[in-house]
């Protein structure tokens, strides 16, 4: 029978006389938000240093709210009341300060004292006074007064001054009526606060806590919590921080106080009632003895958040108020009504840590992000893209929550997998063992001239039976066998690949980012044309000449290697930022960039090889491949785009080298995070690849002359697609495109070459799994001859043709010459089996990057300009004569495998023969 735990009937007024406390807490952490301008003339400081006066909390509370822990934890009714009294001190100070910006920051530091237990107290009096099905809703209340506090003064404080003509006065009213709701949520906190009930109001509320210290200890020590922590309160960070940037949001939108008042009310009134009816649903099904899926709902609200937040950002120049409103609304609607779920998702998971302490590391964390953040949205550079900061910054913790997050802990269940799989394999191995020596045994005692003096052995251990194992023995060896040849894939290996695709996807966008704006960048530089596009060069020189030396380092330490080129590449990248129009920085800036690209070419075949199970390493190789080719023609359509919209040059370049360099230095964060050396299980595989030779691979590569005849003639149409897209602009211009519409076609060129590309590789994944083997060379001459013939066609009619079969052309030149790379890469690997593919990779690459260089050296002469498509037609017919007449794979690598496959298939066999006859 369920015991039946008594419910304290004060448990609401304990929560709201919480409530009010955090309440007026919160509303002075905002409370200058939408009148920084009125308030520095106030104060007579810069409009900086009264935003910094909320920083304050965030200092304040990372740096003691520890110390906290152990007076809540001892007496709640004690704490409860001694921090809100030093709340309303702090209160009364800000009143009598007046305009005295030095007393008025000492009393913010007392409010910020003063705050100290209020953002993990919820978790606290729900575990304390709740039963368990109302502690969501009772966390949910306790966060939610909070940011109702805080959005309530930004709307008070927003209609008091549009509504009084003199600011001193308006100043004076709204310190005064804070004073005075401070002091009445002392008294409430004094008079109906309990430190806990009578009798506990659930089991878990009996269930003695680890100490505060031990918890922190644990808490640090274990590495996927720190991941989850850290991840969530970003997005709790970000939605303090989005709260407070409201009316630098709108200022340039001549938004008045009162708009920004009812606008930062909507956002936090929508997460507030969306938070407390999910909090509600879910008390419900716990009391209903419902599974409830926390991450369900932390997902698909971060998920709208985010989005609402990228919409947003993308059309609020053109949005009404209204809009403004309603994406504000959907805005707080995700980034707030997750937080309860997320709490309590947290408390599942890290029972039975101490819930103060999980609470306070999960707020100190949001601090410290609203902190850094806040820093960030301030610099003048950045209070213009205030929204596209916050979104990229999500980006990493979006992707880990999406993708890892889950309530029951995610790091032990692969070991727990494995150490399952040894010992269910290690069970079936003894009950053979058993069997054996049974049969043996009785073989020994029970045959011959034993059989009649142990006649009653005989009947106590039922000889027929063992006689009768024989089928039993070989069906168990047989199983015992398929489970140690189970190789557990590594979850993780989508993330490598995903980190890296970043990386390869934001150094490839400087390669090609000058092509739709050629003229506009050459006398922004005070350059020539043929300078500018001789910048996209330098990818081809650096990669020619330095690319074997990045091979020994991606074979010694992939997440090393990959952590260090993409650091170079963010280097770069905000070194182009910095040069403001100087020609000679904006070089080296591309030189180190071009640098930082060494490793992406090769990387994936490596990653495919060290990560991916065969049957999905074709995929692989394409997604790894083609990252890159969104990441040029991204850049092409973005830049085209954002120069449509801006007219002012200076202006257009700053933004773009800005966004450039801030995704190149997320790719870094996200390669530094995620990307790993091995997987967890590692095989005979991994060891041989980081035991290879490279100098020998190289050698064995260029005394075979006809493999060289391979890789010029598949790196050929490799280059020819990189200069394509570099020279889409020279082409098109003749015709008065303007970017955008250059833009819209390097799209079509990228999107059917992947998408074809892709589903290519799916097919032959789906090939190998079915142990069929693929024909490499029938779809490598289907998708060149689609891209040569295009060319020619395209040549033939570009001055006849409409915009829309300039497109379609594009498209099926594209979808010809990208799509089928992967597939010549696969076909390369078999071919040359057992030269190692990095080096393999990192040859085809750089003669691709020389004929590359070549062709573009030939456009860029005067009498070729117009001639474009003619120079990649002639360049690509010898090798394109070559692949169809004579290239052919030879399925070296895969015959090994069978071989290998086949002979421990016969030792097998053999083994069971021998095991069976004795």
């Amino acid at each position: 029978m369920n015991q039946i735990y008594p419910v304290d009937n004060r448990r609401w007024l304990v929560l709201a006389a919480f409530c009010t406390f955090s309440f007026t807490n919160g509303m002075a952490f905002v409370q200058y938000s939408p009148i920084v301008q009125i308030a520095s003339k106030y104060y007579q400081v810069s409009d900086s240093e009264i935003i910094w006066l909320s920083g304050i909390y965030y200092v304040t509370y990372f740096l003691f709210a520890p110390l906290s822990l152990k007076p809540i934890q001892t007496n709640l009714q004690y704490t409860l009341g001694v921090f809100s009294f030093i709340t309303a001190v702090g209160g009364w100070m800000k009143y009598l300060a007046r305009d005295d910006y030095n007393i008025t920051l000492g009393s913010f530091i007392l409010i910020g004292i003063g705050q100290l237990c209020i953002l993990a107290a919820p978790a606290y009096i729900s575990e304390k006074w709740f039963p368990q099905n109302e502690r969501s809703t009772a966390i949910s209340i306790g966060i939610f007064c909070n940011y109702f506090g805080m959005n309530f003064s930004i709307l008070f404080v927003a209609i008091l001054f549009d509504l009084s003509s003199s600011a001193d006065e308006s100043m004076s009213t709204t310190n005064l009526t804070f004073a005075i709701l401070n002091t009445i949520a002392c008294i409430l906190c004094i008079v109906f606060v309990r430190n806990q009930p009578k009798d506990a109001p659930s089991l878990s509320a009996t269930v003695i806590k680890q100490p505060i210290i031990q918890s922190f200890k644990e808490l640090l020590t274990d590495k996927e919590i720190i991941i989850d922590i850290v991840s969530l309160s970003a997005f709790i960070g970000v939605s303090w921080s989005y709260g407070i940037i409201i009316s630098i949001i709108l200022a340039p939108f001549n938004y008045n106080q009162e708009q920004i008042g009812w606008v930062s009310f909507c956002f936090s009134i929508t997460g507030t009632i969306g938070g407390t009816l999910t909090s509600i649903y879910v008390d419900n099904s716990i009391n209903n003895k419902k599974k409830i899926s926390y991450d369900w709902f932390i997902k698909i609200f971060i998920t709208l958040g985010l989005l609402a937040m990228i919409i947003n950002a993308i059309v609020i120049n053109q949005l009404n108020d209204t809009s403004i409103i309603v994406l504000s609304g959907l805005i707080g609607f995700g980034l707030n009504s997750f937080q309860p779920m997320a709490i309590t998702s947290l408390i599942e998971k890290t029972f039975p840590l101490f819930e103060l302490v999980l609470m306070t590391a999960v707020m100190q964390t949001a601090n410290l992000v609203g902190l850094i953040l806040n820093y960030i949205l301030l610099l003048p550079e950045f209070q213009t893209s205030c929204l596209w900061v916050l979104l990229i910054f999500c980006a990493p913790f979006y992707l880990y929550v999406i993708l890892r997050y889950h309530t029951v802990k995610l790091k032990s269940d692969l070991i727990e997998e494995k150490r399952l799989f040894f010992l269910d394999a290690f069970d079936k191995l003894c009950l053979l063992l058993k069997i054996i020596f049974s049969q043996y045994l009785y073989n020994k005692f029970f045959c011959h001239k034993y059989y009649d003096s142990l006649s009653s052995g005989i009947n106590k251990y039922n000889p027929s039976k063992f006689l009768n194992n024989q089928e039993k023995i070989y069906q168990l060896y047989l199983q015992f066998q398929f489970f140690m040849q189970i190789k557990l894939n590594d979850p993780r290996r989508w993330m490598v690949l995903a980190s890296f695709c970043s990386f390869s996807f934001t150094n490839a966008m400087a390669f090609v980012q000058y092509s739709p704006i050629v003229q506009l960048a050459s006398p922004y530089y005070g350059v020539s044309d043929q300078a500018i596009i001789w910048l996209s060069g330098i990818y081809y020189i650096t990669y020619f000449l330095f690319a074997p030396i990045s091979l020994k380092p991606l074979q010694y330490s992939l997440s090393s290697t990959l952590g260090l080129f993409s650091f170079i590449t963010a280097i770069g990248a905000w070194l182009k930022y910095a040069a403001f129009g100087n020609y000679e920085m904006t070089f080296w800036a591309f030189v180190i960039i071009g640098i930082g690209q060494l490793c992406v070419l090769a990387a994936p075949i490596y990653i495919s090889e060290m990560w991916f199970p065969i049957e999905e390493k074709t995929v692989a190789i394409s997604i790894g491949t083609y990252c890159n080719f969104l990441g040029m023609n991204f850049a092409v359509l973005f830049v085209a785009l954002l120069f449509d919209n801006i007219k002012d040059t200076g202006q257009g370049m700053d933004i773009m080298n800005l966004t450039f360099a801030l995704m190149s230095t997320l790719a870094h964060a996200l390669c530094l995070v995620f990307i790993k050396d091995d997987p967890i299980q590692q095989t005979n595989n991994i060891k041989q690849l980081k035991d290879i030779n490279i100098i020998s691979s190289y050698i064995k590569l260029f005394k075979q002359f006809y493999i060289l005849c391979d890789l010029i003639s598949l790196s050929t149409f490799i280059g020819a697609s990189w200069v394509y897209g570099v020279i889409i602009s020279l082409i098109l211009t003749p015709f008065h495109y303007s970017q955008n519409q250059i833009g819209w076609v390097c799209l079509c060129f990228s999107t059917t070459g992947t998408i074809g590309g892709l589903l290519a590789s799916i097919y032959v994944d789906r090939l190998i799994v079915l142990k069929q083997l693929p024909n490499y060379d029938l779809l490598i001459k289907i998708f060149i001859c689609i891209g040569y013939i295009s060319i020619f066609i395209h040549i033939l009619l570009i001055d006849l043709v409409s915009d829309l079969w300039i497109i379609i052309f594009s498209g099926l030149i594209g979808f010809g010459l990208n799509s089928f790379q992967p597939i010549a890469i696969q076909s390369l690997v078999e071919k040359t089996y057992p030269i190692f593919e990095l080096v393999l990779i990192s040859a085809l690459m750089q003669s691709g990057n020389l004929i590359a260089l070549i062709m573009s050296y030939f456009l860029l002469l005067p009498g070729f300009e117009d001639k474009c498509l003619l120079v990649i037609l002639a360049f690509c017919s010898p090798p394109f004569l070559y692949i169809v007449l004579t290239y052919q794979t030879q399925y070296k690598k895969s015959q090994k495998s069978d071989t290998i496959e086949y002979v421990e298939l016969i030792d097998a066999k053999q083994l069971n023969q021998n095991l069976i006859s004795k």
